[in-house]
């Protein structure tokens, strides 16, 4: 049970939960087969934690080795893995490895391996500690002297220079007895560190013995945070490191990593007030990025304490900032142009963090430049030194002969430039600008942001698009940007084919050193009569070294994709294999390709195999140490790509320059341009279509809104309508219930003379009857006796109301007494809680009695005033009574009216009863007095008014004739209060039907009035969304304005980065080279009739404005002595042949220079078309000038041009194969 890799980048790691011991297996893939290690110790993984010790015994001897494995996340908690070195003692061979299980981990190096994990903390504690981790000897951290230095910046092409600088640093702090701090970017790029600089890097980093602390800069971290940063595998790999990637305090000095947040860094500086230094990697503002350009953003110096020194990194000019304690400590070399003049250095401080020495580094290479045929060259020039070189244009063609022949005049340029790179020295010849002054001087030597201001300021940029720009740039980490690309003296040897092309057998070639100018022509010897030398196969031979470095045999721009098997391998092959031999930088090399059913690709430098898994690695090798992508511009010249410069548009030439200029800074910004648009044009796109919706919205709603509305009107104008014919209706049944009740009232007033014509005529009647019947002293008797009733019953009520009055008067005293028995000890009122004196309460007291005898005497009043108004109020009460309820009892009045009438009929009758039984008793009293008959009483009976009877059952006859005018006139008065009875009671009837009908009528207006607009709510939550929407409208109008007005800027942006703005101006300097060195070719080419004019721009045909465009334009000399300009299309064959040989050949040289690839062969397939003898013989001339060991120009079996050759190979092809004849 251990730890497996799957791949030479993989890593595998079990699950939790899993233990071993003894045995750490590592597998290593490779052509060599399956290996691994025996580490010993013990392994446990669990709850989140990997542990791996190794016993000394087992460090004692072996081979060291180190992986970088990134954060990771094991068991569900996250840990860090940190890899260190292991000694192992022994190898074995692998045994089969079971199933592996886990998370997988890449950028693996495989030989031993020791792995500590750690739980990851969010945050260090302020105050760091450096106690020994145990892992090793025990460091002593207590040191009195440090050495500073920062911004490394190691990567593949300068390892060899940064190993160097490590050990200088090392060794500088042993010399001292010194720790060591370093203050950030170890690392040039950011996320998968490379595995061999990693490992050469470790084994020095294993070797230091003084006590290091570093942080992190920009270039290490992964995170956003810091916390995962490519210094962990330094930290494993020794224990005398420690990486602080939090602020932390050490020693009494604060260290702050990089931060992207400026504000963190104040905070942490703020928080540790008693610091004696502050060592970060911060950017300041004011601060020099080289010699000419101060950072313009960053921390304000104002911000930062000025009473303790602040060491930093980030910049590469060591300076301290003007009016501040910060000094920026500055990179170990010059790492670009831009740095040329830097003096570099370590810093030593002392144990109070104060400077106390400065050690001058010169490390690595350095640069200048020189100008004129005879420059003042730097005394201390050394090997690998860049020595930028302004020769005179006259001096073109020669200057760039390195390597001068034996034959040739003594020549300053040549001479000198040979010396200078005999003795190691990069020189780069550069040609001076043609007489046009360019818009940007010396734009190639500018940093991005210090030529940006200037184009912007050319240009006239908006200021928006000038601090875009420099944003834009700033998030580029542009420091590190500018390295060169590592030389290559390249010099080929020997090809071999099989199986490619026509070459079915195995072929020799011989292509160098120094063979010289070769034509190389073909030969048919298959029978046929198509052709004599056409498909022999001489391109073929010719461009196989490019397709055995490159897969392609096209060395045009854009044709870098591979062909197809069935154009390369010859169909009786299986398989296609060439092989090259050569040598670059004085070292041997051999690639080979394979390509059919099994491809493969196989590279050896110097004996050693470099071959990868797979042959995207591998071709990555073959680029990286050659770099092809130039090489094939130099050395290679297809029949199709010797006129591709000359017919290229201005894209496709600008593309090309900028192959071979510094332009990574400005193609990175026009592509992150380009996706910022792509970005904010998409988001301005979504808030158009965003704003579209609202506003289809907003018109739906509006007309919505319309519709409402136009319904409201609608309801208001019928309920306007409604409410004028409810007026209408209830004016006139209001009028009608007025004269209803007018007609009531009438008819009340007619009943109530009728009902008192009636009593008195009952009375008279009455008395008269009483006369008749009992005489004079009986009917007095008999009034006297209901007189008496009738005062009885009044009494009665008046006694009853007297009653209740008296017993509230009685409850009234009652409260009074009870009141003032339970107040008379207490001397506090009972409702407000106030206190209450004697006085006080006896006043109270008086007071209520004043009101009580008030009381009784208007109870007196109103008994007296009872009494009078008894006798008026009987007869009509209940008439009065009627009409103030008749709207609450109108119908309960009609079911009760005749019942009333009934019951008053049968109390008369029993009061007759009554009176007929006292006077029964009085007739037998009185018989012998009155002698009263029977009939008379008969009589009286029935002309007794209660009766109200006209004849009774029995059918007695009428009464005496004597007593008939007053029964009549009764009878009569009777039937006019029954007529008036139905008048009151229809005028009542026809009331309460008006008051019925005005009552439904005010409700139905009240209704009709308090009836709300159905549409209201609806037409109140339209107006809110309708207002959301204008509102939400407005913000999405004005965030496309912000967004249109940013698209805007990224426009000009865009221009300004792209090929037709900055490329332009920087490519004028290029341009102009370019141009100088096609002009001395030319000129030779065309014995000075012709030369081509590169402008940057050119004048539109029909706006007239300079465009940011190449212009090609040819000058030539008419045998006149007239010089006019012609376009391209307007050459001749031979003319157009001839600039265009002379631009590829120009430019080959032009690349060569400025990519410091060099070819010792030079390929030309189908140079002489279109040439006369005059022009082949100008061609040779300048073929043989070239400085390349071998030439090789394929051409036409013809015999006059293969006689101007002193050396000719012929491809000669028969049925099945081709070979090649060498002379």
């Amino acid at each position: 049970m251990g730890m497996g890799a799957a791949s030479s980048s993989r890593c595998f790691v079990r699950p939790p939960l899993l233990s071993c011991r003894g045995v750490l297996a590592v597998e290593k893939w490779g052509q060599g087969g399956r290996a691994a290690v025996q580490a010993g110790g013990s392994i446990k993984v669990g709850g989140g934690h990997v542990s791996v010790a190794t016993p000394p015994a087992v460090r004692a001897r072996g081979i060291a080795a180190s992986a970088f494995v990134r954060h990771g996340c094991l068991g569900g908690a996250p840990w860090g893995l940190s890899v260190g070195i292991v000694r192992c003692r022994t190898w074995f061979s692998a045994s089969q490895p079971g199933p592996l299980l886990g998370t997988s981990f890449d950028s693996f190096q495989t030989q031993a391996l020791a792995v500590e994990a750690a739980q990851v903390e969010e945050s260090a504690p302020a105050e760091a500690s450096l106690q020994d981790s145990g892992r090793g000897p025990a460091v002593d951290w207590e040191v009195g002297r440090w050495v500073v230095f920062s911004d490394l910046h190691l990567s593949r092409r300068t390892l060899d220079i940064c190993l160097q600088t490590l050990r200088q640093v090392h060794a500088e702090a042993a010399a001292r007895n010194a720790g060591i701090l370093f203050l950030g970017d170890f690392w040039h790029e950011r996320g998968a560190l490379p595995v061999e600089p990693l490992n050469q890097v470790l084994q020095v980093i294993q070797a230091w013995q003084r006590p290091t602390l570093m942080i992190p800069g920009n270039h290490d971290q992964v995170s956003i945070g810091g916390e995962v940063h490519s210094l962990t595998p330094l930290a494993a790999a020794s224990p005398f490191i420690r990486v602080l990637h939090e602020p932390s305090v050490v020693q009494g000095a604060l260290f702050v990593p990089y931060r992207r947040d400026h504000q963190l860094v104040l905070d942490a500086m703020q928080a540790h007030p008693d610091v004696k230094a502050v060592f970060a990697h911060i950017d300041v503002a004011g601060a020099y990025l080289n010699n000419s350009f101060q950072a313009k953003d960053g921390i304000a110096p104002a911000a930062l304490r000025k009473d303790v020194p602040i060491y930093t990194g980030h910049y590469h000019r060591p300076h301290t900032v003007d009016g501040t304690s910060v000094r920026y400590v500055g990179s170990p070399y010059q790492v670009s142009r831009s740095e040329a003049g830097q003096q570099k250095h370590l810093l030593v401080l002392d144990q109070d963090w104060q400077e106390e020495e400065v050690i001058p580094l010169s490390v690595g290479p350095r640069h200048f430049s020189v100008s004129g045929a005879t420059p003042d060259l730097p005394e201390d020039l050394r090997a690998g030194d860049r020595l930028r070189w302004e020769v005179p244009a006259e001096w073109a063609l020669l200057a760039k002969q390195a390597r001068p022949s034996a034959k040739a005049a003594p020549h300053p340029v040549a001479d000198t430039l040979a010396d200078l790179r005999r003795r190691g020295v990069e020189v780069e010849v550069v040609y001076p600008l043609p007489a046009s002054t360019p818009r940007i001087q010396k734009a190639e030597e500018l940093d991005a942001f210090s030529l940006f201001s200037q184009y912007a300021a050319t240009v006239g940029l908006s200021p928006p698009a000038l601090a875009r720009g420099h944003a834009l740039l700033r998030e580029l980490d542009l420091p590190a940007r500018a390295l060169r690309r590592p030389r290559a003296d390249v010099v080929f040897r020997r090809l071999e084919l099989e199986g490619y092309g026509p070459f079915l057998a195995r072929t020799e070639y011989c292509l160098g050193p120094a063979r010289g100018l070769r034509a190389i022509t073909g030969s048919i010897q298959d029978g046929g009569q198509g052709s004599d030398s056409n498909g022999a196969g001489k391109t073929t031979l010719v461009m196989a070294p490019l397709w055995a470095l490159t897969g392609s045999t096209d060395a045009r721009p854009g044709a870098e994709g591979g062909l197809l098997l069935g154009e390369v391998v010859h169909p009786e092959a299986a398989s296609a294999r060439v092989r090259l031999e050569g040598d670059v930088n004085g070292r041997p090399f051999t690639v080979e390709r394979t390509a059919g059913r099994r491809s493969g690709l196989r590279f050896e430098v110097d004996g050693e195999d470099r071959t990868q898994q797979e042959m995207r690695l591998t071709q990555d090798k073959i680029n990286d140490l050659l770099d092809t992508a130039s090489l094939r511009r130099i050395a290679f010249h297809g029949q199709h790509a010797v006129g591709g410069l000359l017919e290229a548009n201005d894209r496709e030439l600008k593309e090309e320059l900028s192959r071979m200029v510094s332009m990574e800074v400005w193609v990175a910004a026009a592509e992150a341009c380009k996706r910022l648009l792509k970005q904010q044009r998409t988001h301005v796109e979504h808030l158009h279509g965003a704003a579209a919706e609202l506003r289809n919205r907003t018109a739906a709603l509006e007309a919505e809104i319309e519709r409402t509305e136009s319904e409201q009107r609608q309801f208001e104008q019928w309920k306007a309508a409604q409410a004028s014919q409810l007026d209408g209706q209830l004016a006139a049944t209001r009028s009608q219930q007025a004269t209803a009740l007018q007609r009531c009232l009438e008819s009340a007033v007619r009943l109530d003379a009728c009902i008192a014509a009636t009593a008195g005529l009952l009375t008279d009647w009455e008395d008269a009857a009483l006369g008749d019947v009992l005489g004079p002293p009986g009917a007095g008797i008999m009034r006297r006796g209901c007189r008496r009733r009738r005062r009885r019953r009044r009494h009665w009520r008046r006694m009853r109301r007297w009653s209740c009055a008296a017993a509230a008067v009685e409850a009234a005293r009652a409260r009074l007494a009870s009141f003032t028995a339970a107040n008379a000890e207490a001397v506090v009122c009972e409702r407000c809680l106030q206190p209450v004196t004697g006085e006080h309460l006896a006043a109270s007291v008086a007071a209520m009695r004043s009101d009580l005898q008030h009381e009784q005497a208007r109870l007196e009043q109103l008994r007296q005033e009872e009494a009078e108004m008894e006798a008026v109020l009987e007869g009509v009460r209940s008439i009065l009574e009627d009409l103030r309820t008749t709207r609450r009892q109108h119908e309960a009045r009609r079911r009760s009216d005749d019942e009333q009438r009934r019951a008053a009929a049968r109390q008369e009758r029993q009061e007759l009863q009554q009176a007929r039984s006292r006077l029964a008793a009085a007739e037998r009293e009185r018989d012998d007095a009155r002698g009263l008959d029977v009939a008379t009483f008969d009589a009286l009976r029935r002309s007794t008014p209660a009766g109200g009877l006209a004849e009774d059952a029995a059918g007695q006859p009428s009464a005496p004739s004597k007593r008939t005018p007053i029964a009549d006139r009764a009878r009569a008065s009777l039937d006019e209060l029954q007529q008036a009875t139905s008048a009151v009671r229809e005028g009542h009837h026809a009331a309460v039907a008006a008051e019925a009908a005005v009552g439904e009528l005010e409700r139905r207006q009240e209704e009709v009035a308090g009836k709300q607009d159905p549409h209201a709510a609806q037409r109140d939550t339209l107006a809110r969304m309708h207002a959301d929407a204008q509102a939400e409208l407005a913000a999405r109008e004005a965030a496309i304005g912000t967004g249109e007005a940013e698209v805007g800027v990224l426009r000009a942006v865009e221009a300004a980065v792209g090929l037709a703005g900055i490329q332009s101006f920087v490519l004028e300097g290029a341009l102009a080279e370019l141009e100088a060195r096609t002009a001395a070719l030319l000129d030779t080419l065309s014995g000075g009739t012709l030369a081509l004019h590169l402008a940057a721009t050119r004048v539109g045909k029909t706006t007239k404005r300079e465009q940011e465009k190449i212009d090609k334009v040819v000058r030539v000399q008419l045998g006149d002595g007239r010089v006019v300009d012609r376009s391209v299309r307007q050459l001749s064959g031979g003319e157009r042949q001839r600039v265009a040989v002379a631009l590829q050949l120009a430019f080959a040289d032009f690349a060569a220079e400025r990519s410091g690839v060099h070819s010792d062969l030079v390929v030309l397939d189908e140079a002489f078309q279109h040439l006369d003898t005059a022009g082949r013989s100008r061609m040779l001339a300048v073929l043989r000038g070239l400085a390349a060991g071998s030439v090789l120009v394929v051409s036409q079996a013809n015999g006059e041009l293969a006689g101007m050759f002193d050396l000719v190979d012929t491809v000669v092809r028969d049925a099945r194969t081709a070979t090649v004849v060498v002379t």
